[in-house]
């Protein structure tokens, strides 16, 4: 029996935390928690964890998603709950976010507080995870429609006393496949049924020397397939028409991952606590795929065991999650991945709930955090073509792909996250009530996604308002905000939002009586700091991969703005705070999901397959982790551009 140091009596296990059973097996004595009640108002759900749980983790357990976009490092103060019963006290990180009257009111960070006894608390909305802007939307290029899965109709010969051939070989006969044909044992043991109630009228649907599937009558007209683009915060789906190429249905949500982090730094370092943390990761995302494929098969009208070939792209930390493999050597130097090559899988070893035996094509990775979906931008707007392009994904982590006479290269920044709310005063997602444009100009005027009142501001209205006040002269260079008395050029309401906050300069962005909340949506001194950092990272690592390739500015003839929040940005605001190289506007091109659009390339084509996993040897990675050029150009362009620039 093995010797456990229990140093409390036992006489009462629950002043501890802990009670003790014992429980003979495999001869050992083994110690469990006791289960608490969490009660989530104002929806009245229950839930039952083991003692010590995170709150946040109960949240998830009860179907409640938080607002977090610092994956739970009690960063950015935005998961905020009340404790109206089990009072728990308060941490340092709560003492830094919460002031006075919410810490007396019961207010804490979720992220931060373990439960050991029965509590309620409530979730104020502005604390629930809304759901944000998804784009689904991306520009592709013509493809001749090959996908690799063929259905072909055939009438199988009877069996006869002249005839004894065993049914495998006179289905391989009817097909004129001489060659073995790879097949699954389930389809092999349904085959003499599927003949005899089909009337040896059959279907065969076929795929690289494999039979995936036979089915009764003529079902050839039902080919599909689906494109996945599994990105960190949000997932979409495209149903296709594998006979013609057309695009059925598409859905969208977001990656339930996020519980764990809303980076992927995050849920690598959740992933590193075990097999049971990596399984959990890999259900969450395999729930919302599932449900998102059901969205999307419902709305054409198609069924899901007619769905054959899928394709999947996400940067290098989402394949290996969706794979189930260990992400673990991607979040340790020399952050090396498990597998680059394209992998295909059967879709009922993932979980996924379409034709069991359908084919699930992994696109390939570059390098540890230049993934899949960076192939995909490769495969839709920088092959084929001639002349120096850029294309650029901006994210928490920014992709940057330069091809140049032949040369295609590529690196990765980290953005941090910014762009998407985190670690901003009053950053959000692009979820309705968020502040998503910005104009100054005697007044302040804001447009809000969804036209709801102001709830705070996304990265797309970030941008803005800096590049607005930059040129108001509102904020220098060095990125200094401003006092009233320094600007007597501007109005007296600009000027009346150049306000002191927390000992720190501010910009009011909208007053309490005209937000959400009651609260003034503000733009501080520490958010500019952040926004330097984020753009920053991605203007040095662009002015650094072309540096390395010999490339100046004005041989760039197009530049791709792909992703998201590339879609969503004024370019030329984006151009104005540095964080795109200064190019003629008519050069700057946004193209929507590009990842996908890549996905939806290789669903369509085994050609675009294999020359995905061309390029992906093909492209040249340049690290930038140690790289001096790049640390340098990071000093430099964390400053803005002067107004003439």
């Amino acid at each position: 029996m093995t010797n456990l140091p229990l140093q409390a009596s036992l006489d009462s296990p629950r002043r501890i935390g802990y009670t003790f059973r014992k429980i003979l097996l495999c001869g050992e004595l083994t110690v469990s928690n006791p289960e608490v009640e969490v009660t989530f108002e104002p929806e009245g759900r229950r839930v039952r964890v083991p003692a010590g749980t995170e709150l946040l983790r109960a949240a998830v357990q009860a179907g409640i998603s938080l607002e977090m976009p610092c994956g739970g490092q009690g960063i950015c103060g935005k998961c905020k709950v009340v404790f109206t019963q089990g009072m728990v006290e308060p941490n340092p990180d709560d003492r830094q976010h919460l002031t006075a009257q919410e810490l007396a009111r019961g207010l804490r960070l979720a992220c931060q507080h373990r439960i050991w006894q029965d509590v309620a608390v409530f979730i104020p909305e502005s604390s629930r995870s809304l759901v944000q802007q998804i784009l689904s939307r991306g520009r592709g290029r013509e493809v001749a429609v090959r996908p690799g899965v063929q259905k072909v109709p055939v009438h199988v010969p009877r069996p006869s006393l002249e005839d004894q051939r065993d049914d495998y070989e006179r289905l391989r006969a009817a097909l004129g496949i001489d060659a073995p044909l790879e097949t699954p044992r389930t389809v092999l043991a349904s085959l003499p049924e599927t003949l005899r109630r089909a009337d040896f009228a059959v279907t065969a649907v076929l795929s690289a020397g494999r039979l995936l599937a036979l089915e009764r009558g003529d079902t050839s007209a039902e080919l599909y397939g689906l494109a996945m683009d599994i990105g960190t915060t949000t997932v979409v789906v495209y149903l296709l028409d594998l006979r013609t190429g057309q695009q059925l249905a598409v859905a969208a949500g977001m990656n339930a991952q996020m519980a764990y982090g809303d980076d992927v730094v995050s849920r690598i370092r959740h992933a590193m606590q075990g097999r049971r943390a990596r399984r959990q990761l890999q259900r969450a995302v395999i729930r919302v795929l599932n449900d998102l494929i059901r969205q999307a098969a419902r709305s054409a009208g198609v069924s899901l065991q007619r769905v054959y070939l899928l394709t999947a792209v996400g940067n290098t930390c989402m394949m290996h999650l969706f794979l189930g493999l260990d992400p673990t050597p991607l979040g340790l130097a020399p952050y090396v991945p498990v597998v680059r090559q394209p992998w295909e899988v059967a879709a009922q070893e993932l979980g996924l709930r379409v034709n069991p035996q359908a084919r699930v094509y992994v696109l390939p990775n570059i390098a540890s955090f230049v993934g899949a979906d960076t192939v995909g931008m490769v495969l839709t707007h920088l092959w084929g073509g001639e002349g120096t392009a850029l294309a650029i994904d901006i994210g928490t982590n920014g992709e940057i792909v330069l091809r140049h006479r032949g040369r295609i290269m590529a690196c990765s920044a980290a953005a941090g996250p910014a762009f998407e709310g985190a670690r901003i005063t009053h950053g959000m997602r692009g979820a309705p009530g968020a502040i998503s444009r910005v104009r100054l100009n005697e007044q302040v005027e804001i447009d809000t996604i969804g036209h709801r009142p102001p709830q705070g501001i996304c990265g797309s209205g970030l941008v803005d308002v800096i590049a607005q006040m930059l040129e108001r002269g509102l904020l220098d260079s060095t990125g200094r905000i401003a006092a009233p008395e320094e600007v007597p050029q501007v109005s007296d309401e600009l000027r009346s939002r150049l306000v002191t906050s927390d000992s720190n300069q501010a910009f009011v962005l909208a007053r309490a009586e005209e937000s959400a909340t009651g609260e003034p949506v503000v733009l501080s001194q520490r958010d500019v700091r952040e926004l330097q950092l984020a753009k920053g990272s991605i203007r040095a690592a662009t002015n650094t991969l072309l540096k390395t390739v010999g490339v100046e500015l004005e041989e760039i003839e197009r530049l791709y703005l792909a992703g998201g929040f590339g879609n969503y940005l004024d370019i030329a605001n984006a151009r104005r705070i540095g964080l795109l190289p200064p190019l003629p506007l008519e050069r700057i091109e946004g193209v929507g999901n590009a990842a996908g659009a890549g996905a939806k390339l290789a669903l369509l084509s085994v050609e675009e397959r294999r020359r995905a996993a061309e390029l992906a040897r093909q492209v040249e990675h340049l690290e930038l982790c140690g790289n001096p050029d790049y640390q340098m150009e990071f000093m430099e362009t964390m400053l803005f551009p002067e107004p003439d620039a």
